[in-house]
């Protein structure tokens, strides 16, 4: 039934981990997969070890490169906490000012920010060619007021 491994066993094992990693598994393969080609290159150097040793060696190896890789590479980056609003647009508007190009109702409208067609919310009316700042962001909404 299951009597031996040879290497090309471990070899294919190894790319199909590099290829389940491929497609976007963040790293969990990766440990696994050294241990395959590790265990690829002992067979071949040793071809005579056992199938039971083999298996040994490559869940040790396993788990050691797996250990290691989630150690060394997986670490979030430290100013990640420096960056809070890099993905929020919204959030990124803060502070910003533009000058109307048109009148804004009290009860809201939308204004240009570069290429992008933003939903306002003024603290009041204002005619156009008003300068307003954006204060604060609330999902795609910005809420502004006159600049000073």
């Amino acid at each position: 039934m299951f009597d031996t491994l040879h290497a090309w066993h471990w070899l294919v094992l190894g790319l199909v981990l590099i290829g389940a990693e491929a497609l976007g598994t963040g790293g969990v393969f990766i440990g696994t997969a050294m241990a395959a080609f590790i265990s690829a290159i002992l067979k071949w150097i040793v071809p005579d070890l056992a199938w039971e040793m083999q298996l040994i060696i490559f869940s040790i190896l396993a788990v050691i490169f797996s250990a290691t890789y989630y150690k060394l590479f997986r670490k979030l980056p430290k100013d990640a906490e420096d960056h809070p609003n890099l993905n929020n647009r919204s959030a990124q508007m803060v502070g910003k000012t533009t000058t109307l190009t048109e009148a804004l109702l009290a009860t809201g409208g939308k204004i240009h920010f570069g290429d992008t067609l933003w939903s306002v919310q003024p603290d009041q009316a204002y005619e156009a060619e008003t300068i307003v700042r954006v204060v604060r962001a609330d999902g795609m909404t910005l809420f502004v007021e006159k600049a000073e």
